[in-house]
């Protein structure tokens, strides 16, 4: 089955109230840091759903604050951009996506 590549962040990062919400909820969908810094406000997560339940399953628990998640696909497009920021996560998506699952929008 194919999946897709999402760039999930979280306004304010560790400063929001709600952080230790969004960091169980995207552990739980095995979101991976896009740095050695761990998982302050941004991460990757690869699922086979849209964009919108990925949002809807990272923000689980927050009420008021769902909007505070916001839910980037990352595409062939995205990563070949030279003023996307998507760019910054390409050693880790060729390196450690890529070669384990099949991802129709990067390749």
């Amino acid at each position: 089955m194919a999946k897709y590549l999402y760039e999930v962040s979280l306004t304010r990062g560790r400063s929001n109230p709600k952080y230790e919400l969004f960091f169980r909820n995207v552990t739980n969908l095995n979101a991976k840091q896009p740095d050695f810094g761990g998982i302050n406000n941004v991460c990757i997560v690869s699922h086979h759903m849209d964009a919108v339940t990925v949002q809807m399953l990272c923000s689980e628990g927050l009420r008021q604050n769902r909007n505070d998640v916001t839910v980037t696909e990352i595409t062939k497009e995205s990563l070949d951009s030279p003023s996307g920021h998507h760019r910054l996560f390409l050693d880790l998506i060729e390196n450690y996506f890529l070669p384990y699952d099949d991802y129709p929008n990067v390749k």
